[in-house]
């Protein structure tokens, strides 16, 4: 017989009850070592519900059409055709999750070579990041504007 932790019960239902209740989640995502951050794999794993927020005969799907957006940076280039092409492990999981699993309506924007201007190897991808970046941000602001003018 496995032992609940005090509180952990509370604060997982805490957790599901601020994601029911939000109109648009809005997860950043850095990717540390091609992954995601373990803080946000806890999150997931505390609001990843079978039966409440994953929909099953009993709850239907309360999250079913609700916005999702996640703002992702990474340190390098992840674009097709790079060496890290296909590395990016917390996208498709969170894609999976939140997309697949809970049916929200997943939109991702992303910026690489975030590290460019720190890292002398990939002084290169300065100006490349630098677009990113400008594109992610105008994405953020087209996406803000819409969301904003049709709540969920």
């Amino acid at each position: 017989m496995t032992q609940v932790r005090p509180g952990a019960e509370q604060l997982q239902r805490r957790l599901v009850d601020e994601l029911l209740a939000a109109d648009v989640l809005l997860i950043g995502v850095p990717l540390y070592n091609y992954s995601l951050p373990s803080s946000l794999k806890a999150w997931l794993d505390h609001v990843h519900v079978p039966g409440r927020t994953a929909p099953s005969a009993l709850s239907g799907a309360p999250l079913a059409g609700r916005p999702a957006v996640l703002v992702t940076s990474r340190g390098g280039d992840y674009d097709t055709g790079t060496v890290n092409e296909g590395r990016d492990h917390a996208t498709p999981v969170l894609e999976l999750i939140l997309g697949e699993e809970m049916r929200m309506c997943v939109t991702v924007i992303s910026t690489g070579s975030t590290l460019a201007a720190s890292v002398p190897a990939l002084a290169g991808e300065v100006g490349r990041g630098e677009r990113q970046y400008a594109h992610a941000l105008r994405q953020a602001r087209d996406l803000g504007a819409r969301l904003g003018a049709h709540p969920a």
